[in-house]
This record gives C-alpha cells, structure tokens and sequence, in this order.
C-alpha cells in the first residue's frame, strides 16, 4: 500500500484514508485493542526502514524531509512510536558503522539523522520530549549536545542554499514565501537564513 501511493501525487490526507481502511480490515485500528501494539511494533519498524533509507541516500536532498513527514502524517504516529523509530534507526545506524560505514560517509549518515531527527522533534508538542528525544539518540552516537546542534544547522543551511538557489531563477511574487517556508521547513532561525 505505501509502496504503491507513497509519492506525491496521492494526498496525505487520502494515504491516511487508505491506511486507516487497510488498518480496520486487518482489525488492528487506532485505539483497538491490537492497535497499540500494531503501532509499537509494525508502524514503528515501518518509519524507522524508511529513515534508514534515506540517509544512505544524497547528503543533501530537500525531499527527504518532507517524505519523512508525509509517513509520519499519513501513518498518525505519536510522538511516542516516532522516538522509538528514531531510536531503532540510531541502533541500525550504529550497526552500519560496525559493518564498514566509516569515514565521510558514516559522518554525513549521522548528521542527515541528526537534522531529520530534530525536525521530527520540533513538531511535537512537549518541547522537553524533544529534547529528551534528542539526548537519546546523541548519547547513542556519542556525540556531544553542542556538536549536534552544529551539525544540525550545517545541514539546515545546506538544504536552505539549495532551496535558495532553486528559486533564484525564478524571482516573482511569491519567492519571499517560498524563501520563508523553506527557512521554516528546514529548522533556521530568521538571521540564519539571511
């Protein structure tokens, strides 16, 4: 079912709409009595494969982001199961470096898992789970709390010249917007993007 409607031209809300149906046929619903642990466990593994994938895709790609959010919307994971999926995607991650990631490679996998982790956070509403969240997984890769967050916006600022440098042939009425949604989008602060 994801597979076949995961791209962009279904809507969120109608991938949403297909799973909930596919969820009821298979008697494991949102609040059912096999719906909680569908979620801990299926959903959950889900997400995080998905995460995995995309962080040994390009570095930099601006639809990462957005793809990891359609799931996250279209599954309606809590915040809950999404730091037990970021958490199996540390474990995964971890093991990559142990069966020969190393390197350039191993560095850019953790700061794209950094950067979409802590956007994944920034939506939930408890600004301390976030941040405890976030603690997790850098006590897991052993990096420092200051180190992430410089990481962290190495990669915003990546993904926000890249944005910049899309639209910047294609000035018109709406490029403030444009420009403003992307700085929003990828987690930077208003003097950060100028």
């Amino acid at each position: 079912l994801l597979a076949k409607h995961m791209g962009a031209s279904t809507a969120v809300d109608e991938l949403r709409s297909l799973i909930r149906g596919a969820r009821q046929r298979f008697s494991v619903t949102a609040g059912g009595p096999k719906g909680d642990a569908f979620e801990d466990n299926a959903l959950c593994e889900i997400y995080a494969q998905f995460l995995n994938a995309l962080l040994e895709g390009p570095e930099h790609d601006s639809h990462d982001l957005p793809a990891m959010q359609r799931l996250k919307t279209a599954l309606e994971l809590d915040g809950i199961v999404v730091g037990a999926a970021h958490k199996r995607a540390a474990q995964l991650l971890i093991s990559r470096g142990y069966s020969g990631l190393t390197g350039e490679a191993m560095t850019q996998a953790v700061d794209k898992f950094l950067f979409l982790s802590e956007r994944a956070f920034a939506d939930e509403p408890s600004t301390e789970a976030g941040l405890y969240e976030m603690g997790r997984l850098t006590g897991m890769l052993n990096v420092s709390d200051k180190d992430a967050r410089q990481r962290i916006s190495a990669v915003s600022q990546a993904l926000y010249r890249q944005s910049l440098s899309t639209v910047a042939g294609k000035v018109g009425s709406q490029t403030g917007e444009a420009l403003a949604g992307a700085s929003a989008a990828f987690g930077l602060a208003g003097e950060q993007a100028a």
